[in-house]
């Protein structure tokens, strides 16, 4: 691949096949729309819809990201 058709590759962006990923509030990334509906089968820990997936576990910093790492 020369490096044009890399760029190119590497900077293709649309917005429409993602989601915002929230957690306590606040938009800390993006989620693959289907990336998001394989975390529905999740539901303890992620919560997808309304356009968006949030982050459900709980806890302090080391369950949650505990838990997201168990399903990732």
């Amino acid at each position: 691949m020369n490096l044009l058709r890399h760029i190119h590759a590497c900077n293709v962006f649309d917005a429409a096949r993602f989601l915002p990923l929230h957690h306590a509030g606040q938009q800390i990334g993006l989620v693959r729309r289907d990336n998001a509906e394989t975390l529905r089968r999740f539901p303890e820990i992620f919560d997808v819809g309304g356009g968006a997936v949030t982050i459900a576990a709980g806890g302090d910093f080391e369950a949650v990201s505990a838990a997201v790492d168990g399903v990732v």
